[in-house]
């Protein structure tokens, strides 16, 4: 038997970060592009800029630098509190994982 944890950090109404948001800020990493971001999670370009505001609002602070587009499309990296926020938020997912693994196991599930 398992649990499955689906962790998010919040300011109560907006997300600051979750699995949607690790999932894009490490692809727009790999990429330097959040349309190619998108394409490469799966979700729409409109949800991938929806998880860059809403984390960008609940933070209060720039955590996707972009430029505009031209001929060859614009590009987009994270910056150094982007960084920062996702080794929080991975360090913090992976000790909650532990602590569930250990809690089942204790249980005898």
């Amino acid at each position: 038997m398992d649990a499955i944890l689906k962790i998010r950090l919040s300011d109560g109404d907006r997300i600051l970060c979750g699995p949607g948001t690790e999932m894009l800020f490490d692809a727009i990493e790999e990429t330097g592009s959040v349309r190619r971001a998108a394409v490469a999670t799966g979700m729409s370009y409109t949800k991938a800029w929806k998880i860059i505001h809403d984390a960008e609002s609940a933070s209060g602070k720039v955590l996707v630098e972009r430029s505009n587009g031209g001929r060859d499309g614009g590009c987009a990296s994270l910056t150094d509190d982007a960084r920062s926020l996702m080794a929080l938020y991975k360090s913090f997912s992976r000790k909650l994982t532990e602590a569930k693994d250990s809690i089942i196991k204790e249980m005898g599930l």
